[in-house]
């Protein structure tokens, strides 16, 4: 009885911390843009945006450089890696800092998102209530998974996604143990975030009700926006070595000077602002035309991989979200077909999460979720499907793997010949 009550009461206490963290997370970051606009009232403009960057990346590079200096990776990726690596240990104090630098950075106009912060602070929280129940290491990793897909629940209102983000991209495996502690703290979680501070929707109600699809549109939307998520992997890490070669000062100076540029970009393209939620349904609505359409999807891509190449803190998951409804309602635009640019929209971002973070059974779930609606479902398996395999042939890993070490092939047989493919490094 009492390990039952154990099992029970830490999912439940994990949930409950994921679902304040997931109410704070974007008041702060509101309460720090309403700052950084006071401080920089009296520059006019598009001056106004690049000093924002400036100053905020003049405020997070010295405390990231203080107190988690050498840290790479951010959000889910450290979530991944403690499960793999450190069976679920996650220090509390350089996650907080991360976070803090996170909420700094997005208030700064950073073009990252939200959903990795919160789902790397809910997981560190998890991992503190694992330790001080002396949880042995594999417990310890179960319970880890389950707080950061709480934060994932909480953060955007998807409590049913949960446990298949948590087995699907922080775990990657199945654990029933895992999939049920994911399912109650996702449900905590989710309750405690509607009462403190209901989410504003991520999709909005479609116009009128939607068609189907049929079958051969999902497949040239899984085909095309999964191959905008392959670019996107590419173009992110690619700049990232790109910052790090041609970068010689002081590294607490980086994200300054990356603010510069990335100032330039959003004061050209407001709408790559931040998280750009509101951008995205402004899409889903039928808003922009062809060819601002056109200049988001390439300007998230180089404002993403410009903020955390030059040394910014943030989440990946919502600019794929931003990357995937983008590229749908493009698509639609392109193809002269204004009435269906709500369908793929939600069609272009379970395909990008199917191509970029490599979770395909989440994304299904994930735009079912939000929509309510069971028709989508022979749509979204075909859009999944047709992304998955555009990922396989364009991408080695997904943008939440890549920095993950790799296992090691299998050496030669006795007497055998050696192994046709060297590790990949």
């Amino acid at each position: 009885m009492r390990r039952i009550g154990t099992f029970l009461a830490l999912p439940v206490a994990a949930g409950a911390v994921a679902g304040v963290l997931a109410s704070a997370f974007p008041w702060l970051i509101a309460q720090l843009g309403e700052l950084l606009s006071a401080v920089t009232r009296w520059a006019p403009g598009a001056w106004g945006v690049i000093l924002s960057a400036v100053l905020a990346g003049l405020v997070y590079g010295p405390l990231l450089q203080r107190f988690a200096p050498g840290v790479r990776g951010q959000g889910i990726t450290q979530v991944m890696r403690a499960v793999d690596d450190s069976d679920g240990r996650m220090p509390l104090g350089t996650t907080a800092v991360m976070v803090s630098a996170s909420a700094v950075c997005i208030a700064g106009g950073g073009s990252v998102g939200r959903i990795g912060p919160v789902v790397h602070l809910a997981g560190a929280f998890g991992s503190l209530l694992g330790r001080l129940a002396a949880l042995p290491g594999p417990r310890l990793s179960t319970l880890v998974a389950a707080s950061a897909a709480a934060g994932f629940a909480a953060i955007l209102d998807v409590p049913v996604s949960a446990p298949f983000f948590a087995i699907e991209l922080i775990l990657r495996r199945f654990s029933l143990g895992c999939f049920t502690s994911a399912a109650i703290a996702a449900a905590v979680a989710d309750l405690v975030a509607d009462h403190l501070a209901p989410n504003i929707p991520l999709v909005p109600a479609p116009p009128s009700r939607p068609e189907t699809a049929g079958v051969l549109a999902p497949a040239l939307i899984g085909l095309a926006v999964g191959a905008a998520g392959c670019l996107f992997v590419h173009v992110f890490f690619r700049v990232r070595r790109l910052c790090e070669w041609v970068w010689r000062g002081p590294s607490w100076l980086r994200p300054a000077c990356g603010g510069l540029l990335l100032g330039g970009l959003v004061a050209a393209l407001p709408q790559l602002h931040g998280v750009g939620a509101s951008a995205v349904h402004e899409a889903l609505r039928g808003q922009y035309p062809l060819v601002l359409l056109a200049l988001l999807l390439a300007g998230k891509i180089v404002a993403t991989s410009l903020t955390l190449g030059a040394g910014g803190c943030g989440g990946l998951f919502g600019p794929i979200l931003f990357i995937g409804a983008i590229g749908g309602t493009l698509l639609a635009t392109a193809l002269a077909r204004p009435e269906d640019v709500w369908l793929y929209g939600l069609l272009g971002m379970a395909a990008a999460m199917a191509a970029a973070a490599r979770i395909p059974v989440t994304a299904i779930v994930v735009v079912l979720e939000l929509t309510a609606m069971p028709a989508l479902v022979v749509p979204l398996a075909v859009t999944v499907l047709a992304a998955t395999l555009t990922a396989r042939l364009l991408t080695r890993t997904g943008i939440f793997t890549h920095d993950l070490p790799h296992p090691a092939p299998e050496g030669p047989k006795p007497g055998g010949a050696p192994h046709p493919h060297p590790p990949v490094r």
